[in-house]
């Protein structure tokens, strides 16, 4: 069993500047430094494409395709973007984040196995009834292998998220189910929608109801707390989580030594939390624990909340093993 004091020891020894005191015998973890951290300019946050107006981009349309296009405007309120088709098509152009990505080659550290990435597979011809030029078509994959190439750089292999169950077409000319020895700029990444919602400028307010020592962020399949109360899915059976460490156990074993814990998961109610509001919890903790497993890896919320923690506003990182799988 994995025990809470070794990742109090881990945070006070890789993380010099959390330590542990005592304010009026209440326990707490000072931030010396952590918020000179949190107030300076992340060198990082410029390179990641955060989708914005005039940018180009490739965007989902009808049968899970992803075509070229232009950002016109977006809708804060509805996390959506209003684009312009280069093939001058005039229909389905309203597009949610998660159905975007900006037209730019991702970070190599970005893309591992598992990964979702959109490739290239196949063109379409103009059609002068629709007024609609030629094009590529985009798809969405998942990264199931990586090699070495020739000269050193990394290929990438995989196969279609989507199949004709989910309403994709897959009788166009060129298709495969999978995609083979992809160059890095031949990938495009869907934009951490976090990383979208600190660029509004109302969820930069600091909220104090979001303040903490630590975020924790889990799977909510690998709580077993969470499968009894019904929180996990239906397909969940509790005798597969007997040897496995419990998120929430030690989210309550941290809280039991004096530290303010927050995490991603539904509440009490089972009732989804507010993105906002975790985007303000990750910004104002001192450190973010990750529970890992394969579900954890697998899911984009807590792949991309990780992300934003690690890459976007530098926060201390402190994995956990939980669960099964290869980790």
């Amino acid at each position: 069993m994995i025990l809470a004091k070794d990742y109090i020891e881990h945070l006070k020894s890789e993380h010099e500047y959390i330590h542990k005191t005592e304010i009026q015998g209440i326990p707490h973890i000072a931030a010396d430094p952590v918020a000179s951290l949190q107030s300076a300019p992340n060198p990082t946050i410029e390179g990641r494409p955060v989708p914005k107006p005039g940018d180009r981009v490739l965007c989902k349309w009808g049968d899970w395709q992803y075509f070229d296009s232009t950002i016109i405007s977006f809708d804060e309120n509805k996390l959506e973007y209003y684009i312009e088709w280069d093939d001058q098509d005039p229909s389905g152009r309203h597009i949610p984040v998660e159905h975007l990505a900006v037209n730019k080659p991702p970070f190599q550290d970005e893309i591992g196995i598992g990964s979702v990435v959109l490739f290239h597979q196949g063109r379409y011809a103009a059609s002068a009834e629709v007024g609609r030029l030629a094009g590529v078509r985009w798809h969405q994959g998942k990264i199931t292998s990586i090699t070495d190439g020739a000269n050193g750089e990394k290929l990438y292999s995989g196969a279609h998220t989507k199949t004709a169950e989910d309403g994709k077409w897959v009788t166009y000319k060129d298709y495969n189910s999978t995609f083979s020895n992809y160059k890095l700029d031949e990938l495009r990444c869907a934009p951490n929608k976090f990383d979208i919602l600190q660029s509004i400028t109302a969820v930069s307010q600091v909220d104090c109801n979001t303040e903490c020592d630590i975020y924790l962020s889990y799977y909510p399949q690998d709580s077993l707390s969470d499968v009894k109360a019904g929180l996990a899915g239906a397909n969940c059976k509790m005798s597969e989580y007997e040897n496995q460490n419990d998120p929430l156990q030690l989210k309550k074993d941290l809280e039991a030594l004096g530290y303010k814990v927050l995490s991603n998961i539904r509440n009490r109610h089972n009732q989804e939390l507010d993105l906002n509001k975790i985007v303000s919890c990750i910004k104002n903790c001192k450190a973010f624990v990750s529970c890992i497993s394969n579900g954890y890896a697998e899911n984009d919320n807590c792949r991309m909340e990780m992300q934003y923690a690690k890459k976007t506003v530098s926060k201390p990182l402190i994995p956990v093993i939980v669960g099964g799988g290869g980790w």
